[in-house]
């Protein structure tokens, strides 16, 4: 596993620092109807001439507009935002704007097809630059399945002379995407990159243990991030419960928060600000990508930076 250094893309999370601070699972949202879909956008207005983005979904079928936001493009021309919408055919239209408000430096329009209990990453180019044209991608993120728990049962040897237990994420991405795993919890120092099964060292448990750092009673909890090579992120929360004696030997609670499955989920206000930041990481990525001609090393090395602290936000 590679450790993951904290990147200069941390200041894309720090914009959400009047957000809840990720310190507090929290349960107080209110979760949308179940006929409700989301899509994550994220869009790279080039040339200098733009200051904000107007952003508009318009019913296919009744003509009605659905929903507006009005943006801010930050200064590397990157702009993000979070859709949640009925099931349904919408037109999304994306219109760039001068620093004078009224001046229109770009606009185009695209399909967008929202489904029930699902979510969609759409990356767009808006080309002010060049004097007009929009280039969109839709991609699929991750679906998380499930998390295989293999806790610890035989104590015959006493606690300290335990195994690990392991994690497994069972994880398939609807677009054939690439994945790559990012871990943090109990005894992760920030977060890890890896594969998709995570070796949980019972030795560093047992020492936080018996300096009396752990709670028995709290269990043991551990976040893990699928991201796929377009951006696109589904996220798993595991708590291991104790049995009184050993913190790895009981029940596990898992609970799949966010992916190409999940909707609108009663993720609460933490974890929302956790998903609404790395939408704007990832747009960030896009961003630096199209200053860098299409660097594909410069996209991976990016994307990984925004899904460690997606790991990293998550679990604290």
């Amino acid at each position: 596993m590679t450790r993951i250094t904290r990147s200069l893309l941390s200041a894309t999370l720090l914009a959400f620092a009047a957000l809840p601070a990720c310190t507090d699972a929290g349960t107080d949202s209110t979760t949308q109807a179940s006929t409700s879909g989301r899509a994550q956008i994220a869009v790279v207005v080039t040339g200098d001439a733009s200051s904000s983005l107007d952003l508009v979904f318009t019913d296919s079928v009744t003509g009605a507009v659905a929903t507006s936001q009005h943006l801010d493009i930050a200064a590397d021309g990157s702009v993000s935002a979070t859709v949640e919408l009925p099931e349904g055919d919408y037109g999304l239209e994306l219109t760039a704007i001068a620093a004078d408000g009224i001046t229109v430096t770009a606009s185009g329009s695209t399909d967008v097809a929202i489904a029930a209990e699902a979510t969609i990453n759409l990356s767009a180019t808006l080309d002010a630059e060049g004097g007009g044209g929009l280039e969109t991608d839709i991609n699929l993120p991750p679906t998380i399945a499930g998390i295989d728990v293999h806790v610890i049962h035989d104590l015959s040897a006493g606690v300290q002379a335990l195994g690990d237990a392991t994690l497994t994420a069972s994880v398939t991405d609807g677009d054939g995407d690439a994945l790559t795993f990012f871990w943090s919890g109990l005894t992760i120092d920030g977060s890890i990159e890896g594969s998709g099964s995570l070796a949980i060292d019972n030795d560093a448990v047992v020492r936080a243990q018996l300096a009396g750092q752990l709670d028995l009673n709290a269990g043991a909890h551990f976040v893990v991030v699928a991201q796929d090579d377009a951006g696109g992120a589904a996220v798993a929360e595991v708590t291991l419960g104790s049995n009184g004696t050993c913190l790895l030997c009981g029940a596990a609670d898992v609970r799949i928060v966010a992916g190409a499955g999940i909707g609108i989920e009663d993720v609460g206000e933490r974890l929302e600000a956790c998903l609404q930041a790395h939408v704007a990481c990832a747009a960030s990525c896009d961003a630096l990508v199209v200053a860098e001609g299409g660097d594909a090393s410069a996209s991976a090395q990016c994307n990984a930076s925004c899904g460690a602290e997606l790991a990293d936000c998550a679990y604290q």
